[in-house]
């Protein structure tokens, strides 16, 4: 079974190679670089594939902290740094030639190459934060940020990669008759780079996007969605909404994000900052009251003045007396959120459904609940 993080690595080597497959073809509309990139090519296939590397290296490490509770703010930076520069002296010792030489001058790229890392970082914590059993690649792309947004994230990586390759070409000097085209072929490709970035990281969103809408379309029955609502995507709900809208589901149902005990990622709304964000939910409602599955009675079960102290720990959680929740080895866990869930942050939708249905008889928590089981 292909692990969450092979599966984020495998999104990135797609865009960077989808990235420097189109950058090279459009540099090759350039009569007098076609020769010069005949010869290099080699070399820049490699290169790519090196900061498939780097990246590969910068996901292991950010899901290792995410997983192991630690927030993405206390990632050592510098020290993953420190080991991307390792894989640069080992593709440079494979590529210093005759016909080039490679003197990195780390200092004139190295916050950029920094802020790359951090972002990358934050793209691992959002997506892994999503990732619940069961759920693929794009259906989580597709609760954690708007498409708009991810394309936005997508494009700043590529960017901030960009004007890193920008500053890195100070670094490599090209002997012989090439030497003569090594400006031209820098200005052409940080253009071609920079035309490219968009338009790949528009198009990688479209796909991930597209993927979990044909998904839904295939659907054997209506399918109900959940997301998560988090600290990073509360502002998108009603575009979340009106993409969903149109398509073949049942209902939409939310939860904010529950942490483990140990965890700080940044993505936990605390119970006193929800109220706004419940009410604009039951705004929307009226708006989008065919799918939307929230009530004013299940609203209040996540309120802090509301019933919320009633049931955020796991002797009083409903769910944990009438389910039996297990593990993907097929062993019991306590909760649907893993065995160190957070229970006094808990913001699961099953019990704000279980008790306005049960507890207060809200006919349309019932109604909801006869709808996803029919």
């Amino acid at each position: 079974m292909v692990s969450r993080v092979d599966t984020l690595c495998d999104a990135d080597k797609e865009m960077m190679l989808d990235f420097s497959r189109l950058c090279i073809t459009r540099l090759g509309d350039h009569l007098p670089l076609k020769l010069f990139i005949s010869v290099l090519r080699h070399f820049l296939d490699a290169n790519v594939l090196k900061e498939i590397d780097k990246d590969r290296l910068i996901i292991e490490h950010a899901a290792a902290a995410f997983y192991g509770g630690k927030g993405r703010a206390v990632i050592d930076v510098n020290g993953l740094f420190e080991m991307t520069k390792q894989v640069d002296h080992e593709f440079i010792n494979r590529f210093s030639n005759t016909f080039l030489s490679i003197r990195v001058r780390y200092d004139d790229f190295a916050e950029i190459r920094k802020e790359r890392i951090f972002s990358f970082i934050g793209l691992v914590f959002d997506l892994l934060g999503n990732w619940q059993d069961g759920l693929s690649f794009a259906e989580v792309v597709k609760r954690t940020f708007s498409e708009e947004r991810y394309a936005q994230i997508l494009c700043e990586i590529l960017h901030l990669y960009n004007l890193e390759t920008k500053m890195l070409s100070n670094s490599i000097t090209f002997h012989g008759p090439a030497a003569k085209l090594k400006d031209l072929f820098a200005e052409k490709l940080l253009a071609a780079m920079e035309s490219t970035a968009g338009e790949i990281a528009v198009e990688h969103a479209r796909r991930a996007y597209d993927c979990a809408v044909e998904n839904l379309r295939k659907a054997p029955r209506k399918p109900v969605v959940h997301t998560t609502i988090t600290r990073q995507n509360f502002h998108a709900v009603e575009e979340f909404l009106d993409a969903l809208s149109g398509l073949p589901i049942k209902g939409v149902g939310f939860s904010f994000y529950t942490p483990h005990r140990t965890e700080d990622n940044g993505l936990f709304i605390p119970v006193d900052e929800r109220d706004p964000i419940l009410d604009e939910l039951l705004r929307l409602r009226k708006k989008y009251w065919r799918i939307l599955g929230l009530t004013a009675t299940m609203a209040n079960q996540f309120r802090k003045d509301g019933e919320f102290s009633e049931w955020n720990s796991i002797d009083k959680c409903p769910v944990n007396k009438v389910c039996n929740c297990y593990n993907a080895d097929g062993t019991l866990k306590p909760c649907t959120y893993g065995s160190d869930a957070d229970c006094s942050r808990c913001c699961c939708a099953s019990i704000p459904l279980y008790r306005a249905a049960i507890r207060h008889l809200d006919p349309l928590a019932l109604f909801m609940i006869y709808r996803m089981v029919k």
